[in-house]
């Protein structure tokens, strides 16, 4: 075991209806994966993630029976950073973010110590959320990299970052 890195794993599993009383009737699992490796005297860390999730409608096989804030969304300040918030989710015709039913995303990043309490960051994103359940379709990812500072401070990360989409 290499004593500089770390590794979690999570996986989340969720079920409304079916069996159980509810207004909804969905089944939800998802997991990530995060690895960082810390290199040249812990100047810099390597860090990665990987999640990949899925909710599917049960019974009627309607969109009522997810709720909106159960649906999984894309872009902005947590993932894929170069998109804006929203931006890269399924949409309605009339361009309402109605989430989607399955979620993929990779993750890249290098944090450089510059000063004490001051870290410059790169990155790069692959992913995209599909309408479908149980649906992913690699030749559909979207891309981003960009740039990054981090400051911690007393009572927390701030963050900058500026992404640009790739694809």
């Amino acid at each position: 075991s290499d004593d500089s890195a770390l590794r979690t794993l999570s996986l989340h599993v969720e079920q409304a209806g079916g069996w159980m009383p509810g207004t909804f009737d969905y089944f939800s699992l998802g997991g990530d994966a995060r690895q960082y490796r810390s290199a040249f005297e812990e100047r810099v860390v390597f860090a990665g993630r990987l999640r990949l999730a899925t909710i599917d409608p049960l019974g009627s096989q309607t969109d009522d029976d997810i709720p909106l804030l159960k649906r999984f969304y894309h872009g902005g300040t947590n993932e894929m950073r170069g998109w804006g918030t929203y931006e890269p989710s399924p949409l309605s015709a009339s361009g309402e973010p109605v989430g989607g039913k399955t979620v993929l995303t990779a993750t890249a990043e290098a944090r450089v110590v510059i000063f004490i309490r001051l870290r410059g960051a790169v990155f790069f994103e692959a992913g995209n959320v599909w309408e479908d359940p149980w649906t992913v379709r690699l030749r559909d990812l979207r891309y981003d990299a960009g740039p990054g500072l981090r400051f911690d401070t007393p009572f927390g990360l701030i963050r900058f970052d500026v992404g640009y989409q790739l694809r």
